[in-house]
């Protein structure tokens, strides 16, 4: 049997230490219709965070596991993965996490606040409800409910206070925006409420033809497709597209510019 598998900690008495190794430090795998256990020469020594740096994904063709950084990683940082669900409070987090043999003593947790755990405890929710409001307002159809916007508001306020709240901007597109930036803040880059909530935010700027934001979400977009291995967006090429021509445009405006003011200076000159 190779050492690296033999070396893995197994915390379960078992006699077998195939046993031991593969409760301890193997990971689900869906491959169609079946279930599998696999274990990783590096991805299974990584330790858990509830905000994770990093991702993998299992490769078929090649039967191995592949890792992406979820955010900047700086030199001799540690990588850390998710071993379960992020979303819950600390104390749902942790039961998920007691089969694993430890108790989380990550960042995340021991910053946990009632207002931490609410927001990620009510996130598919909220997220949900958002991703309806959106589909309503790219119809143009009725206006998003007032009450339910309310709610949803007040309890995003309370979680970023000094997120964007212009009158300039849909309700819906500003409570996306704090739901952004609370999920940055708590490491959740990796859920698929946050791919959701860039889905909201690109479609909307989009629209408006919002180019520098359009420039500012586009390359997190790309990001969190690669790092989770799924295809980009159908309509990713488009907004790239879009922004690729307004780039042009607004270069060649302001490159023509200084050319002009030359010109008119000469003529004042002579």
């Amino acid at each position: 049997m190779r050492p690296g598998f033999n070396s893995l900690l197994a915390i379960w008495k078992s006699r077998n230490v195939i046993t031991n190794v593969r409760k301890r430090n193997a990971w689900g795998l869906q491959l169609g219709e079946f279930e599998y256990r696999g274990v990783g020469n590096v991805s299974s020594r990584f330790n858990h965070s509830c905000a994770p740096n990093v991702s993998f994904q299992f490769d078929p063709p090649t039967l191995s596991f592949q890792t992406r950084a979820v955010r900047n990683i700086h030199q001799g940082e540690e990588l850390f993965v998710a071993y379960e669900d992020l979303i819950g409070t600390k104390a749902e987090r942790q039961g998920r996490l007691h089969p694993w043999g430890f108790i989380c003593a990550c960042p995340t947790c021991q910053n946990a606040t009632a207002i931490s755990d609410r927001f990620r405890k009510r996130l598919p929710d909220v997220v949900k409800q958002l991703l309806t409001e959106h589909a309503r307002w790219l119809e143009g159809s009725s206006q998003p409910s007032s009450s339910i916007m309310g709610k949803l508001s007040k309890l995003l306020r309370k979680w970023i206070p000094s997120a964007s709240n212009s009158s300039n901007i849909p309700a819906h597109i500003s409570e996306a925006l704090r739901c952004y930036e609370m999920m940055l803040h708590e490491g959740m880059e990796i859920t698929s409420q946050f791919g959701q909530i860039l889905i909201i935010l690109t479609e909307y700027y989009l629209t408006k033809l919002d180019t520098p934001n359009l420039m500012k979400y586009l390359p997190v977009v790309e990001r969190y497709y690669r790092m989770k291995d799924i295809p980009l967006p159908p309509h990713y090429e488009r907004w790239r597209e879009t922004v690729k021509k307004y780039e042009q445009l607004y270069k060649a405006h302001y490159s023509a510019k200084p050319s002009q003011k030359r010109y008119r200076g000469g003529n004042n000159h002579s």
